[in-house]
């Protein structure tokens, strides 16, 4: 997957799981693949599903958010794979990106439903991640801070 990032002054290109890479280098990889044009996902934007279920492009936004990969402190599991997790249970809570905003590997929506393993969302892109025994950790981008 190939995103094109695109600010009125400068261009950015990042590979999925690679990071970022030259016009060069993207040029070459759209000369010699297969190509799918996606409309652009504006993460200022949130996104509501119908249902329990999670859509392909929300999950995507999601993942997005947090270098695509799982939003569990230290977890370098990708995203894309992972779980909603609705902050407030379905149906009282909305499957959408304001009402999760994240999106946990199985294993780790799994540690967080059933222990005392809480998340929180700061803002767009951030959260604070608490552990059964009061740690904090703030995760964004794919980096775990922990707070002391």
């Amino acid at each position: 997957m190939l995103y094109v990032h695109h600010e009125p002054d400068s261009r950015c290109w990042s590979l999925d799981g690679h990071g970022a890479i030259t016009a060069g280098e993207a040029a070459e990889l759209v000369g010699h693949s297969h190509v799918s044009v996606k409309p652009v996902i504006d993460l200022a934007v949130p996104i509501q599903c119908p249902g329990y279920v999670a859509s392909p492009r929300l999950k995507e936004h999601l993942a997005l958010m947090n270098a695509g990969l799982c939003t569990f402190p230290h977890c370098d599991q990708p995203a894309i794979g992972g779980d909603f997790d609705h902050q407030e249970a379905y149906p009282r809570g909305p499957t959408s990106t304001t009402n999760g905003g994240h999106l946990p590997c199985r294993r780790h929506h799994r540690v967080k439903t059933f222990t005392d393993w809480r998340v929180a969302t700061i803002t767009t892109g951030v959260w604070l991640w608490t552990s059964p025994t009061s740690e904090h950790y703030l995760v964004t981008a794919g980096t775990t801070t922990p707070l002391r």
